[in-house]
Parts: structure tokens; sequence; C-alpha cells
């Protein structure tokens, strides 16, 4: 019976260790609020007065940055090549920070309440717009989504960026600063991925 029980906490030692080790996607929390999964893409259109405006988000791989790991998000904005971007992100729970300059930083904290800000990356602070609400995009209508916005310290003139998130859907709307308005036109999120 001993022997037996030794074997069982083994078996499951062994599977846990290489079972992690084989998938780095196992020990990355995905997030709810930015659902990331390598391979996962998000086609957005422009907002009037740009209506011609495409933008591709797609997730391409994962990073280790200062010990943590990473989805790399790669945005190409159509017809800008000059806009294209990689970002560094991570979600814990309801937070998702992002490796910004070689710098740990928390990006968006869902959990705060409408109105209450928090530093953000490099010059911005967040803050939660309003909650719960719903919104349509081409991509179809969308319960409980999220409206986050940042402000720049430096440039107080400026709207600053404005994203809406849907729980397990991701930005379904963006805009604001130099940021073209643009609407969630369809997404591909393979869930089975998950395990």
């Amino acid at each position: 019976m001993r022997s037996l029980s030794l074997m069982t906490l083994l078996a499951f030692s062994v599977s846990l260790f290489f079972g992690c080790g084989s998938n780095p996607l196992i020990s990355l929390d995905r997030g709810d609020y930015l659902p990331m999964f390598v391979g996962a893409k998000w086609f957005y259109t422009g907002a009037p007065p740009d209506s011609t405006f495409r933008d591709t988000t797609t997730v391409v791989g994962t990073a280790t940055r200062g010990g943590n790991k990473y989805f790399i998000l790669q945005h190409t904005n159509n017809p800008i090549p000059a806009g294209d971007q990689r970002q560094f992100l991570r979600a814990f729970g309801n937070k998702i920070y992002i490796n910004y300059e070689g710098r740990d930083f928390l990006y968006i904290d869902f959990n705060q309440p409408e109105g209450k800000s928090w530093e953000s990356y490099a010059d911005f602070k967040g803050m939660i717009l309003r909650k719960d609400f719903e919104i349509t995009t081409p991509a179809g209508h969308f319960s409980h989504a999220v409206e986050v916005a940042f402000e720049s310290r430096t440039l107080r003139d400026a709207p600053g960026p404005h994203l809406t998130f849907v729980p397990r859907v991701g930005i379904v709307q963006y805009g604001g600063y130099s940021v073209r308005p643009a609407k969630l036109a369809g997404y591909n999120i393979d869930y089975a991925s998950e395990n």
C-alpha cells in the first residue's frame, strides 16, 4: 500500500513537472479579458472617418523577460506598415502586465472600481471608465464590456488611448491619442488549445 502511494505521488510529480515544462503556456494565466493563446487573432476595421483602416493583432509566441513569461502580440496596421509593433503581455487574475522597455508594469487592473486610476507603463495612468455594458461591433453584439482609458502625464491635452474589453473575446474597440479608432470585425481564439 505504501509503495502504491509513493508511486502515485511520484507519477503525479513527474507528470506535473514534465507536463508544465513541455508546454510553456500551461504556466501562463491567460486572463479572462484578454484571452491569449499562440495563434489567436483579432481583426479590426477603422471607424469613421477612417473606414479604410485595417489592423490585425496576432499572438505570435511567448518569451521570458525578467523571470516572467509573456505572450508576444504582433500588431500589423494596414495601410501603415510603420505602425507595426509587438507587445509583451501576461495576465494574472484580473490584471494584465506589460513588459515595456525591459521593465514589468501593471497595464490594466480590471479589479479597480470605475473612476479610480492606477500607475501604468511609460508615463500613463490607467482608469476603468465604465463596466458591464453592451457594445456592438462588426463582429457582433457583446455584453459585460469594460472600457479602460489611459492618460499621459506629459500630454494632458491629447485624449489618451481607450480600449474596450469583453470577457473571453478581448479588445473589441480602441482609439484615442495617436491611435486610429477601430472596432472588432472578427477574431479567432482556439480555446481547445487551452488543454
